[in-house]
């Protein structure tokens, strides 16, 4: 839902704070680059961490980058400090959200596994249609802090329940991607 909540209020919101027009297409724009970065970085970081340290990490983060917004909300004075956090937000959440997806295809038994991540990937297109209810709503009532504050609930939750979550992506040993890779060969 945090992810959505971005994707379908960022121009409101900026509009509401006198940014220029144009500028929640770029927002969008570096939300999205600093996502395709965070997927990949997210992943290699699993490798070597696990999933439980990578994911409870990045999304703690997420929960702090969103209240530093919402206490220092971007101003039209500040552009290019506004897009390095829209990317930096936009690493974290995605970092965390791809890689739910390989936490749910390790978590389920193989018997089960499609219907288990499909079950997984049907309450993420929920979340993306309360995600539109939930930002209008926190910026009605809350403004732009508001908003950048229902980015840190949200995350909040993914945070407790990937808590929750007894069965772990482990890491990488070392060297084991490279026997992979040359017995490929």
């Amino acid at each position: 839902m945090a992810n959505y909540i971005g994707f379908q209020r960022i121009p409101a919101m900026l509009r509401s704070l006198n940014f220029p027009p144009t500028f929640g297409n770029q927002a969008l724009q570096w939300l999205n680059l600093g996502g395709v970065a965070g997927a990949i970085i997210g992943a290699l970081i699993i490798q070597q961490m696990g999933s439980r340290t990578t994911m409870l990490g990045l999304s703690a983060l997420a929960v702090v980058f969103s209240i530093l917004m919402a206490v220092n909300v971007p101003s039209a004075a500040a552009i290019t400090m506004a897009l390095v956090m829209f990317a930096i937000i936009g690493a974290l959440l995605n970092a965390v959200q791809t890689t739910m997806y390989a936490l749910a295809a390790h978590v389920y038994p193989t018997e089960i596994r499609g219907r288990g991540v499909g079950t997984a990937v049907a309450v993420g297109r929920i979340g993306n249609v309360l995600a539109v209810y939930v930002a209008d709503y926190a910026l009605r009532t809350g403004g732009a802090p508001g908003y950048f504050s229902s980015w840190a609930v949200t995350m909040a939750l993914v945070l407790i329940s990937l808590a929750l979550v007894r069965h772990h992506i482990e890491r990488t040993p070392v060297g084991t991607t490279e026997r992979v890779v040359a017995s490929a060969h």
